[in-house]
């Protein structure tokens, strides 16, 4: 029996043994997945790396470090969802993991995840009040609710802590992206040179103090210093969408594409701000190069990301302007206005597409409406267009004296030698409504100075020296407006009322066909067709005319000739 007893109790032994010794090999072999995972972490392999940290979740689920060198590693694949799981599990097992904590609420917030980002960056100063990170996280997830005074509360904290140079140029750059959030653009520049100073390789400032110069109206200087910001940082692509804006800006629309063509290269097209920021900019920069379908197209996928997205509908306007939709222009204006009644560039789009619906005053009021919104936001820009829209609608009304008066305040801001140049060209047509052709042609002569590029201001001038009975200088004009735009349907259509009133009737046919050709989205096909109808009319009166002269004489042939014949049939009797 003893003996029995003694082998039970050997046996018991040995299996407690035999457990303890798998229990340590098993976690031996977890740490050696961990570590083979860190090396390859180290290298950037992210992939294998991710493989080899799933072996040590496996062989030891409750390894913190485990789940966390996952999660940076799924970070770095811009797998921003997967990796807040991850670093939700590494927190579970280790509540008070800092590191986890902090790359937790960093990935909240490039997310745009703004409550929760809040969330946790209090929780980490919960953790550790005094730990620089934490702080300057926080003042990040503030600046992204828009609590820009307390997010600056916090730059200052960490701006006191001292935190060693390199970590404190970043701090002034963020605080001058807030400054400049607020529209404080000066004290923005300034911590953007005390950032410069610092570490002249920081590319974020120079971005930083593009943006608040753009703001401040100086958009060559900003474009300097986003030039600079992709020469430090060429595989950023919020650098590049700075730079297709501010191309924009200046009218460089090719370039504009090319830049952000570059940003899309770059950009993983994860569900970020920077990625919205892109299409954004390209939505508009198609619509700019009239590639409205493409522009639209872009759109769908912006309100794809973010159905509120106050400038997908805002681009999505102008796209449907471009396209002739007129209706579909107001209404998506209207969503627009719905999602931010307090921004201007909607009212600005629907005041446009109200003027092509003859809806004038509904035009003049959106306007106004543009007018006042930016002003709040000091853009002198929609301030000018929206003086240009009003004046647009004056001229739809038959008040051209009114519609000068608006061009001449659109005139007055700064704006560049592009939107100048259409301010005159427009100038122009009201004084070609007015039949003042000596100053329509000044004021087209002025805008094709401005803008040599703008088939609209030849039109103009070419109408004008029409009117004024100077037909050879007017074929000149509009034949170097189909040289600069060969697709420009208007220019066919000037061409055909100057052959037209030189008498070339069927050479107008034939420019007028080619103007409804050029027409894609149908913006003059009916007024186009009413000169060709009225052509064809004049063809026909003159062959009808020319009948009336030759007939009688036909007539009076045919009668000599049967005098001549009966004459001589007389004769012979």
């Amino acid at each position: 029996m003893k003996s029995l007893r003694k082998i039970l109790i050997l046996t018991v032994v040995m299996f407690l043994i035999s457990v303890y010794f798998s229990d340590v090999l098993f976690a031996f072999s977890a740490i050696e997945n961990f570590n083979e995972g860190t090396k390859l972490l180290e290298q950037g392999n992210f992939e294998e790396a991710i493989k080899y940290f799933e072996r040590a979740i496996e062989q030891n689920p409750t390894m913190s470090e485990s789940y966390y060198n996952k999660a940076y590693a799924l970070q770095n694949l811009y797998k921003f969802d997967e990796a807040l799981e991850q670093y939700e599990k590494a927190i579970v097992y280790n509540p008070n993991f800092l590191d986890a904590h902090i790359n937790k609420t960093a990935i909240l917030c490039e997310m745009l995840r703004k409550e929760e980002a809040l969330e946790s960056a209090k929780k980490l100063i919960e953790l550790n009040s005094q730990n620089t990170t934490a702080n300057y996280l926080m003042a990040l997830a503030l600046t992204i609710n828009e609590r820009y005074d307390e997010g600056i509360e916090y730059y200052d904290i960490v701006i006191n802590m001292n935190p060693g140079n390199e970590y404190l140029s970043y701090v002034y750059a963020d605080k001058a992206s807030i400054l400049a959030d607020i529209g404080k653009w000066e004290e923005a520049i300034d911590y953007c040179d005390k950032a410069i100073e610092i570490n002249p390789q920081l590319s974020k400032a120079y971005t930083v103090k593009s943006l608040a110069l753009a703001n401040m109206g100086k958009i060559e200087e900003a474009l300097e210093q986003s030039h600079k910001a992709t020469e430090l940082d060429s595989a950023n692509a919020v650098y590049y969408g700075n730079k297709a804006f501010l191309l924009n800006k200046l009218g460089r629309n090719e370039e504009a594409l090319e830049a952000i063509k570059k940003a899309e290269e770059i950009d993983n097209y994860v569900n970020t701000e920077t990625t919205l920021n892109i299409l954004i900019n390209k939505s508009l920069i198609l619509a700019e190069l009239e590639k409205f379908e493409e522009s639209f197209e872009v759109t769908d996928k912006i309100i794809g990301m973010d159905e509120t997205n106050y400038e997908a509908y805002v681009n999505r306007c102008f796209a449907l302007l471009g396209m002739g939709k007129y209706k579909e222009a107001v209404e998506a204006g209207n969503i627009a206005i719905e999602l931010d009644p307090d921004k201007s560039l909607a009212y600005l789009n629907r005041s446009i597409a109200f003027f092509n619906t003859e809806d004038y005053e509904k035009a003049i009021e959106d306007g106004e409406t543009a007018i006042q919104l930016a002003k709040n936001e000091n853009d002198e820009d929609i301030i000018s267009k929206g003086y240009i829209s009003i004046g647009n609608a004056y001229v739809g009304k038959h008040q051209y004296d009114k519609a000068i008066e608006m061009y001449q305040k659109a005139a007055e801001y700064n704006v560049n030698d592009r939107l100048l140049s259409e301010i005159n060209s427009n100038m122009g047509k009201a004084f070609l409504e007015k039949n003042n052709f000596d100053e329509a042609i000044r004021f087209a002569d002025i805008a094709i100075e401005l803008n040599g590029k703008d088939d609209k201001p030849y039109v103009v001038k070419a109408e004008a020296l029409l009117e004024a009975g100077k037909k050879e200088e007017a074929m000149e004009t509009i034949l170097k407006a189909i040289e600069i735009k060969p697709d420009s349907f208007l220019a066919y259509n000037g061409k055909g009322l100057v052959l037209e009133k030189s008498g070339e009737l069927e050479e107008a046919l034939v420019a007028f066909d080619k103007a409804i050709e050029l027409d894609l989205y149908n913006k003059m096909t009916d007024l186009v067709e009413e000169h060709k109808m009225r052509v064809e009319r004049k063809i026909k009166m003159r062959k009808a005319s020319v009948l009336l002269v030759v007939l009688p004489l036909v007539l009076i042939i045919f009668a000599i000739v049967i005098i001549t014949k009966i004459k001589k049939t007389g004769m012979q009797v």
